[in-house]
């Protein structure tokens, strides 16, 4: 019997140095993977800055060179444009901007017709519904409301209102591009 428990401590002892033989190499290769990810993952970022970096310094340039390049064709079209009409440049520029200006103002008017129409749609809407329980002919006229503000805001060029708004020196210098376009044709 004793030769027996003798044995099964041995066997023990054994399986137990192995297990932990087992796990110090699973913890080794973990570490070792993880480490191997890390370093994965830095050089990737790495490398992504650098090419975003590189790209970026591109693009700078070549936007530069750009308007560069750009800037007499600007400048003798804005000097034609004068003369055709007989104004001085400046003047023809200022007069560009507040056009746009007014554009934005336009489509601005629309907008708030549609927005204030639906606004007043939803109110009547709710308040209907906070006294009825079933839909009766009395709910035509929020309905109505809500189909004219909606075909109002369906009528607004939200581009020429931002950007007349917003930014009407580049629509401005887009004119006088394209104007300079159909002066080369």
């Amino acid at each position: 019997m004793k030769k027996i428990f003798f044995i099964i401590a041995l066997l023990s002892m054994a399986m137990i140095s192995f297990a932990k033989q087992t796990a110090t190499d699973a913890l080794t290769t973990t570490k070792d993977a993880v480490s191997s990810i890390h370093q994965d993952v830095k050089d990737i970022v790495s490398v992504t800055h650098e090419d975003v970096k590189d790209i970026t310094t591109t693009l700078y340039g070549d936007g530069k060179d750009a308007i560069t390049a750009l800037y007499p064709e600007v400048k003798s079209a804005i000097l034609a444009i004068a003369k055709a009409i007989g104004v001085a440049a400046e003047h023809v520029y200022m007069v560009l901007v507040k056009k746009f200006i007014v554009d934005g103002i336009v489509q601005l008017l629309p907008f708030l017709l549609g927005l204030i129409l639906v606004i007043i749609a939803w109110i009547k809407t709710s308040a209907y519904f906070k006294k009825h329980e079933k839909i009766e002919w009395h709910i035509l006229y929020p309905c109505i409301l809500l189909i004219a503000g909606i075909v109002a805001l369906s009528c607004v060029d939200y581009n020429v209102m931002v950007m007349g708004l917003v930014n009407p020196e580049y629509g401005a210098l887009n004119y006088i591009l394209e104007y300079s376009k159909e002066m080369i044709k």
